[in-house]
């Protein structure tokens, strides 16, 4: 009498686990994936608000530029920053402007500035007013 030994497994049973394993890969890749995308878009606010920090600098140094405008901008490339400053997370240069906006308002007698500063891309949002080298 012949013994039955058959010690491995069947081709479903490893079919089973291959499939297992591709959908737990799937969730990973995506998962990171995700991950990825989310780190990149910090880095490229940070990168942002870096930017508008110097434009506040730069503001502070060359405040007589700003006299008598309530909006301009000033292109990034007038900041002191270094050429990977300026480069966003996949390894472009970022262009665009500090755009600077003043709300005036009078309470009393008085005289109330506010001054913002934020990061576009767009010069239409300048109103024209470019404050550049040339003004230097």
């Amino acid at each position: 009498m012949k013994k039955n030994n058959n010690k491995g497994f069947t081709l479903i049973e490893l079919l089973a686990v291959v499939v297992i394993l591709l959908a737990i890969s799937v969730m990973a890749i995506t998962s990171i994936s995700a991950a990825i995308e989310r780190n990149k878009a910090q880095q490229d606010e940070k990168r942002q608000a870096l930017i508008v920090s110097q434009g506040e600098l730069y503001y502070d140094l060359h405040k007589n530029k700003f006299s008598g405008k309530n909006v301009a901008c000033m292109p990034v490339g007038i900041l002191d920053l270094t050429a990977d400053d300026l480069k966003n997370s996949d390894g472009n240069p970022m262009g665009g402007y500090v755009r600077y906006y003043k709300i005036s308002k009078i309470i009393g007698n008085k005289e109330n500035v506010n001054v913002s500063f934020s990061y576009v891309t767009d010069e239409s949002e300048c109103n024209g007013n470019i404050i550049g080298w040339l003004d230097d």
